[in-house]
């Protein structure tokens, strides 16, 4: 960037934010990838494309989902210019989560439906797992819990298929929540134990985030609001550290197990265990989780 070499810097950017994701760097992969959108207006078409779908997921992720709408917007037309089939899925993918981040519940799901049609024209990789698995998600959080279910179902079987150990943790925590709500508390828990493990074994700190949170519901609705308090604080810091806020729908759904929570306890209790759970390591609450 300080040469003036936009498109290789976007070129590297667009490659790796992955890792960043990974890693819980969301802040500094999005600045280099946004530095670089603004000064690389002549870049190819196909190193603006990659770097817009990797700046739209960091944005998305830090819930900015106005600027994300924005970029997946000037994606989708960029995408049909360089003909490429998986950047038309996901430039429709972006808008996709992101309308329905803002609230637009209908246009969104339309978006990843149109996502996973052309997902399912190109064969079995990870972006009809993930397609799968976002129009899941959605779906099981605006009330279809069936449909949902055989969506996961089938992303799990495709990441499974892959090897791809990271998004089988993060359908297996999905799954948890499907059975949640299906008062399935002890399949439930195998799901976010599993999902919780892999998500540790690989040192995903967004992931642990997750999990924490899944097993703070399992908690709750098992009688336990104590430990629902701890594992929510303590996973409310990983967040707050990788400035990495939970999807809208997934934070509206915990939310709900948490104040169930607060209610069946005594506030100073709760104060109390809030205060345990901010307090501890990222290994002690997954300790204490999976305990």
């Amino acid at each position: 960037m300080e040469n003036d070499e936009t498109e290789l810097a976007l070129r590297l950017a667009g490659s790796i934010w992955r890792y960043w994701q990974r890693q819980g760097n969301l802040g500094e992969g999005r600045r280099w990838l946004e530095e670089g959108l603004a000064k690389g207006k002549n870049v190819s078409k196909e190193v603006r494309a990659n770097a817009l779908w990797a700046a739209i997921w960091l944005a998305y992720h830090q819930g900015d989902y106005v600027h994300a709408n924005e970029e997946s917007v000037e994606y989708l037309p960029l995408a049909r210019e360089i003909n490429d089939a998986l950047s038309v899925r996901n430039a429709l993918t972006g808008l996709g989560v992101t309308a329905v981040a803002l609230g637009r519940y209908d246009e969104g799901v339309a978006y990843l439906r149109e996502s996973l049609s052309i997902c399912r024209g190109i064969g079995k990789n990870w972006h009809l797992g993930t397609s799968l698995l976002n129009l899941g998600q959605t779906i099981m959080h605006l009330g279809d819990p069936q449909e949902a279910l055989l969506l996961l179902e089938e992303a799990l079987a495709v990441y499974r298929e892959l090897g791809n150990k990271a998004f089988v943790a993060r359908t297996e925590g999905y799954l948890g929540y499907a059975a949640l709500l299906r008062s399935d508390d002890e399949l439930a828990q195998n799901y976010f134990r599993q999902s919780l493990r892999e998500f540790s074994n690989l040192h995903e700190t967004m992931g642990i985030a997750e999990g924490l949170e899944g097993l703070a519901a399992v908690f709750e609705v098992t009688n336990y609001p104590d430990q629902t308090a701890r594992l929510a604080a303590a996973a409310g810091v990983i967040r707050e550290t990788i400035a990495a806020q939970a999807l809208p729908l997934d934070e509206a759904t915990f939310q709900v197990y948490v104040q169930q929570a607060r209610n069946a306890i005594d506030p100073e209790a709760w104060r109390h265990a809030w205060e345990e759970g901010s307090m501890m390591t990222t290994e002690e609450a997954v300790a204490l989780a999976l305990g």
